[in-house]
């Protein structure tokens, strides 16, 4: 119950079923773009295989203590706070798809739950459907709250976040509010989603792909796109990928195991170059 603390620790075993735990290539260039403390938004998208929701709920964890789960706390201390200018307390907003079917299950149920560390003490609160959707590190007092992508557009206002989360795609009408949560404390937004969908072709058109001056943009937004190929070894069992490829369409097979999505954006990861990106 503490395996996030063993993460790409050499030697620790092969803890899961499907693979050793250990960042994906895509989580892995995610978290060293973290590292640089510049970029205002972030994002990974691509197919639901490719390991986003735990990418953000090991940047929840990371965010909560200053460092990465699996680094050891006297050596390297609150890097990322100090990296990211951010004093302590710090505040997490993560927005999901519906409180039931999305946060519940898979934010808290498959994600949260399963990698927080026994060994890190923490107080939630549940709201009135029953979902814990507060969480408080013990030690940092640093906290989360979780939101639903449905509330309405006042609800997101007032908050002073460090980071705010975004899993899957979410409405246009509160893009602009959640943004403005993180001026005061100069904080950041990272995106995790699977765009499939026409009416969420917004997010590139006015976000990711924004007409903004191409030094600047370079400057403040990193994205990267992946498909199911990347998490071989890491979640998904490579003989079950091969087979769904053999299944698909060649339309299938490119937006499903390369990545690419509707509105092509970014940088793709491939399973044969993911080892030299």
């Amino acid at each position: 119950k503490n395996k996030i603390l063993f993460f790409n620790h050499a030697g620790k075993g092969h803890l899961g079923p499907y693979g050793s735990w250990k960042n994906n290539a895509a989580q892995q260039k995610v978290f060293d773009a973290i590292e640089t403390g510049k970029y205002k938004l972030l994002s990974l998208t691509g197919d639901n295989q490719i390991g986003k929701t735990l990418a953000e709920t090991i940047l929840v964890l990371a965010f909560m203590r200053g460092h990465w789960p699996w680094e050891d706390v006297k050596d390297v201390g609150t890097h990322l706070w100090d990296k990211w200018k951010f004093e302590p307390p710090i505040h997490i907003r993560w927005v999901g798809a519906g409180w039931e079917d999305h946060i519940k299950r898979t934010l808290l149920n498959e994600g949260l739950k399963v990698f927080w560390p026994d060994s890190w003490p923490v107080k939630t609160k549940k709201n009135n459907l029953g979902v814990e959707y507060y969480w408080e590190d013990q030690v940092t007092k640093s906290f989360l709250y979780l939101m639903s992508s449905d509330q309405d557009v006042v609800k997101f206002a007032g908050s002073k976040c460090h980071l705010v989360i975004f899993d899957e795609p979410f409405p246009k009408s509160i893009w602009d509010e959640n943004v403005a949560r993180i001026i005061s404390k100069g904080g950041f937004i990272f995106i995790g989603a699977t765009i499939n969908e026409e009416d969420d072709l917004w997010l590139y058109d006015e976000i990711l792909d924004m007409e903004v001056d191409s030094l600047k943009k370079a400057e403040k937004i990193w994205h990267l796109e992946a498909g199911a190929q990347v998490n071989m070894g890491h979640g998904t069992k490579k003989e079950n990928v091969e087979d769904a490829a053999f299944l698909m369409t060649k339309e299938g097979r490119e937006k499903r195991l390369a990545g690419k999505s509707l509105k092509r954006f970014g940088r793709v990861v491939n399973y044969d170059d993911r080892n030299i990106m």
